[in-house]
C-alpha cells in the first residue's frame, strides 16, 4: 500500500500515479505529499500548561463552600 501521497495500488499489484476520474470522464490528481504545518513542542507543552491553569482555575471556583 503506498504511503506517499502520490502513488496509487493498482489491480494488478503495481504502483502508478494516482489518476482518480470523474464521471464525467475528466482525470485529475491528488497530491497529499505537501507537509503539513505541525505545532514545535514547545508550543504544545505551552498549550497543554494553559489549559491544565485554566482547568486548576475551575476547579477551584467549585469546590468553594456554598454559602
Amino acid at each position: 500500500m503506498p504511503t506517499d501521497g502520490i502513488l496509487s495500488l493498482r489491480r494488478n499489484g503495481t504502483t502508478g500515479v494516482n489518476t482518480p476520474t470523474n464521471f464525467a470522464g475528466t482525470p485529475g490528481q491528488v497530491n497529499l505529499a505537501a507537509v503539513v504545518p505541525m505545532l514545535p513542542s514547545w508550543g504544545i507543552a505551552l498549550l497543554v500548561g494553559a489549559m491544565l491553569l485554566a482547568a486548576s482555575g475551575l476547579l477551584r471556583r467549585r469546590s468553594a463552600p456554598i454559602a
